[in-house]
């Protein structure tokens, strides 16, 4: 009886606030990563830095993004839908003038971005990594309330080089200026990790008394599949079993977790053979990717615990959609006889070890079920996270970020965001979602409400019904059985998609910018 008085009077107290009104923030975004490549949810691939930061902050597992990179991106920055602010699909060459709207392929510059919103409050801002959010230097990250910026700012591109014999040019900048890679010496994900310290070391130097925002987004492990030697060996013979032995090995963790129950897809994917690599050793590049990419957080988090920031330094990590099952063999950039790894390869790991990364969810990159929507989201911050462990209860989407940013940082978000401020459930109890999330990519179509989720897909053109909480990898359809909940739901995706004109992609008239060009091929 005496505990249970303590317990309660314990609870009657007042929750502690929430750590200093101007944290810094990193935000790390990684590129086509799967929902179980992670180390701390059972994956085989080493992941020792953001294991630490999960295993001493929250984990969302009911965490949404968009089906494909430059949608999730502009949702991140502006806390809006992709097609309000220009993103609805990918961008268009900087040499064409589109039509403005949901897919002009570029984001807006009506938007209050979060960077700009976050310098009202004296925060500094930086940018290491992929932009893909505007090819013309107009649209570049100084633009949008960057101070300072490196990367990539284009879509898919060599981790050695760029490459210029494909349709469009892909191109890299520091601050507002073009910049070139060296000829040797040089790998994407050390470049951007060693770019992002620089701009830390700077800030912190100089003892400043002002925040930092850092974006970090890593183009890993997103195709073509390249790392060096010495990151590939340590996995070299741990895929020979095959995708089916890994993906069961995997699921045989998730279930440990609770993060699924016994009713799972059958391995019913078939990539097509390659020529100059065996299926394990694709994986094995894919994994080292990956460990890079968390070495790199870890070399960041450390310089930040060097100057003595770290705790009061909120750090979120999550990808920008599920890992991709796309043959890239018909770009034709690959060399015959390369390597796969090595420079002057360009290979992809295909449909077979996608649905390894995305176990235990359906499908992948681009499309609108889970496997293509779904991220863990890693929360950290030892002076403001006061709840820990893994959270299977909130559903939040990337939207929100941008809400819950700025609430933190004290800075009040404009009236015209849809995302929901999740700051409270980092120290209380889960978040209550107040609005449905949607989805609209070439197509497809998805929304989901509390446990209920509906998918239309535009090869069979009609709509199929989930219930998440009882079928979390949607093995279920329940159109038949609950065709009121299904069409209230689709109702609501037809009333958002007329307020944002999201349901007129052309697809066609869209990929005549992807067009080669002379000026383009330079």
């Amino acid at each position: 009886m005496r505990t249970a008085l303590i317990v309660l009077l314990l609870l009657m107290l007042p929750l502690p606030a929430l750590a200093s009104s101007h944290p810094n923030v990193v935000v790390v975004l990684l590129d086509d990563m799967g929902f179980s490549d992670l180390g701390f949810l059972g994956s085989e691939i080493k992941t020792p830095s953001i294991d630490k930061l999960a295993n001493g902050g929250l984990t969302v597992s009911n965490f949404y993004v968009y089906p494909r990179c430059s949608p999730t991106r502009a949702a991140l920055l502006t806390g809006r839908h992709p097609h309000e602010v220009g993103m609805g699909f990918l961008t268009t060459p900087a040499r064409v003038d589109p039509e403005p709207g949901p897919y002009q392929g570029y984001l807006d510059h009506e938007s209050t971005t979060l960077a700009e919103a976050l310098k009202t409050e004296g925060y500094r801002t930086y940018l290491s990594g992929k932009w893909h959010l505007g090819e013309h230097q107009r649209h570049w990250p100084l633009k949008h309330g960057f101070d300072r910026y490196f990367g990539l700012i284009s879509g898919a591109s060599s981790y050695y080089e760029l490459i210029t014999d494909q349709p469009l040019v892909r191109r890299m900048a520091l601050d507002d200026e073009p910049w070139d890679p060296p000829e040797t010496d040089f790998y994407m994900t050390s470049a951007i990790t060693n770019e992002a310290k620089a701009f830390l070391e700077s800030h912190l130097s100089e003892a400043s008394e002002q925040p930092f925002f850092l974006y970090l987004a890593y183009t890993a492990p997103h195709w073509p599949l390249h790392a060096p030697e010495e990151a590939v060996a340590p996995y070299r013979s741990l895929y020979t079993s095959g995708p089916e032995r890994i993906r069961e090995e995997r699921l045989a963790r998730l279930r440990e977790k609770g993060l699924l129950n016994d009713h799972v897809h059958g391995f019913d994917t078939s990539s097509e053979p390659h020529d100059d690599a065996s299926p394990e050793a694709l994986m094995a590049v894919y994994a080292a990717q990956v460990t890079l990419a968390d070495e790199g957080i870890g070399q960041v988090m450390d310089l930040l615990a060097m100057h003595d920031v770290a705790d009061d330094t909120i750090v979120m990590v999550f990808s920008d959609n599920g890992a991709s099952a796309v043959d890239v063999r018909t770009r034709n950039l690959h060399e015959s006889g390369v390597q796969v790894g090595e420079r002057g390869s360009y290979l992809s790991y295909g449909p077979d070890w996608a649905a390894v990364s995305n176990a235990p969810f359906y499908q992948h990159k681009g499309s609108t079920f889970e496997g293509g929507v779904r991220s863990p989201l890693v929360v950290y911050w030892p002076d403001g996270v006061r709840r820990h462990g893994l959270d299977r209860d909130s559903i939040l989407a990337v939207t929100d970020i941008y809400p819950t940013v700025l609430s933190i940082a004290g800075v009040e978000a404009p009236d015209d965001i849809v995302g929901e401020d999740f700051s409270e459930s980092l120290r209380a109890a889960p978040h209550k979602r107040d609005t449905p999330i949607f989805w609209e990519h070439m197509g497809w179509r998805g929304v989901r409400e509390d446990e209920w989720k509906a998918v239309f897909s535009p090869q069979e053109r009609t709509w199929r019904l989930f219930n998440l909480k009882s079928d979390p990898i949607e093995k279920t359809d329940l159109a038949q059985a609950a065709p009121e909940r299904l069409n209230a739901l689709a109702q609501k995706w037809q009333a958002w998609s007329d307020e944002t004109g999201t349901d007129g992609f052309d697809a066609a008239a869209f990929m005549k910018y992807y067009q080669p060009r002379d000026a383009e091929k330079k």
